[in-house]
């Protein structure tokens, strides 16, 4: 195949990331033409993965699985269930590094497994000219509450720019480029500290940012292209997902600085970042069952 999608996912001991890469895949296969979809995981995770779910049924919505040694790194994450529970957990999904070498396309959409896919505005992105396509924004499903930790990587620092989605269609430039993220990966303690935002644990949006700003020539310009999209929409750990139906999706969300105090919020047809992962696993199930 010379077009398809690339996930990545590596299961912790809460989150299964595989069961929500098949849910996201249910949705691609149903609302994308360039569906072919590949999914880089681990053996423990998709050895759960065909337990919970017959080999064939998730074979038939994930159509390549590239197995890799999952890095027993201590790498830890904050991860909510709403304002009311939070656990620390290790986080695996570090190497999207490798989505250059690993892909199997000559044109990937690279996509993290919680950015639900409603539409497809992203198969636009196969038909740019555009070799490299990453966003720097993303709206908050609440449009009234502005996080600066997703524009800046800290105040004194540079954009942020969100490795969820990300197009490259492979040549030169763009090996470099994630040639430029593998080397920031492994010097992560230098660039987190030259950078300015100090954080001892590796981030894809933090390390894909630097890339950026480093093949940018260490300034704003236009060497990197946008996505077809205005921006990303996310909701955050604060908030609930509660109800799935095909493409419609229903959300709590809280309102700022009113803990526990939420709005009911509808999509249809939209693609949404859910970064509640403890919600997603419960959706998740509902997803896959909605698509059998």
């Amino acid at each position: 195949m010379d077009r398809g999608i690339l996930l990545f996912g590596h299961n912790n001991r809460t989150i299964d990331y595989g069961q929500i890469a098949l849910a996201n895949s249910c949705l691609i296969k149903k609302n994308m033409k360039n569906n072919h979809v590949t999914l880089v995981t681990d053996v423990g995770t998709v050895d759960w993965l065909y337990k919970k779910h017959s080999e064939e049924f998730v074979k038939s919505k994930i159509d390549n699985i590239i197995i890799t040694k999952r890095r027993n790194t201590n790498n830890i994450k904050r991860y909510y269930d709403t304002s009311y529970t939070k656990k620390i957990e290790q986080f695996y999904n570090i190497n999207r590094h490798e989505a250059y070498s690993l892909s199997p396309y000559k044109e990937t959409l690279l996509i993290d497994v919680d950015y639900l896919i409603g539409n497809n505005l992203l198969d636009q992105c196969f038909d740019l000219k555009y070799d490299l396509q990453i966003n720097n924004t993303s709206k908050d499903l609440l449009n009234t509450r502005k996080a600066s930790e997703f524009q800046r990587l800290d105040d004194r620092s540079i954009d942020f720019y969100w490795a969820t989605v990300v197009f490259f269609r492979k040549n030169d430039f763009t090996e470099l480029f994630f040639e430029t993220i593998k080397h920031i990966y492994l010097n992560w303690p230098y660039y987190s500290m030259l950078y300015d935002f100090l954080a001892p644990n590796y981030r894809n949006d933090h390390a894909f940012s630097i890339a950026v700003h480093m093949l940018n020539g260490m300034q704003k310009n236009n060497l990197v292209s946008r996505l077809p999209l205005p921006s990303l929409q996310h909701c955050t750990g604060q908030d609930d997902f509660i109800e799935c139906d095909g493409n419609k999706f229903r959300f709590l969300i809280e309102k700022p600085s009113q803990k526990g105090n939420y709005l009911m919020c509808k999509t249809e047809n939209t693609n949404v970042h859910v970064m509640n992962k403890f919600a997603l696993n419960r959706m998740a199930e509902t997803i896959v069952e909605q698509n059998r």
